[in-house]
């Protein structure tokens, strides 16, 4: 009984760690223009949303609504400080389902569309075929948005230390 129980701990802990992505966000570009890239995110509860902060000083603030240049008034909402380039920060997805809007609240930079959203739930793990954004609508630039593959990194460093280290407590266990 005690290893059946200790093998699906195992599977499961295992099928965690491989189903959790990482996303990365560009925070300014390499241009110097106040953009989060891509500004649209898809990811899962699991997942983690990684900010870098590429150029000039921002913040990422969660708003209520797209396009908001106002802090949400929800109380686990997050907002960072305002760092410089070079930064990093990640954002652990801890909801199943819903929205997340962002914004940058340095002078003007919200105003200007440095604005972002991610979206929680359902099949992220692939890009809208059809070249538009996942609102349906196509993008402002007349570009494709960016590929899954782009937007998402699994860490397989994570993947192979979550399997040794479950493999040593089911050998501990074991012996």
């Amino acid at each position: 009984m005690n290893k059946a129980i200790t093998v699906f701990l195992f599977l499961a802990g295992l099928i965690a760690l491989t189903q959790a992505a990482e996303h990365l966000v560009n925070v300014g570009t390499k241009e110097g223009k106040n953009l989060f890239e891509p500004d649209t995110v898809n990811a899962a509860m699991g997942d983690t949303v990684k900010f870098v902060w590429v150029s000039g000083k921002h913040n990422v603030i969660e708003s209520d609504a797209k396009g908001a240049c106002t802090a949400s008034k929800t109380p686990n909402a997050f907002t960072t400080e305002i760092y410089e380039a070079p930064k990093e920060w990640v954002l652990d997805i801890k909801d199943a389902s819903g929205k997340k809007w962002i914004y940058c609240g340095v002078a003007q930079h919200c105003a200007n569309g440095m604005t972002g959203t991610i979206l929680i739930g359902g099949d992220n793990k692939t890009a809208p075929a059809d070249g538009k954004t996942p609102d349906g609508k196509a993008p402002a630039d007349g570009k494709a948005p960016a590929s899954a593959a782009a937007q998402t990194y699994t860490s397989a460093y994570a993947v192979t230390a979550g399997v040794v280290f479950s493999s040593m407590c089911m050998a501990a266990y074991m012996l």
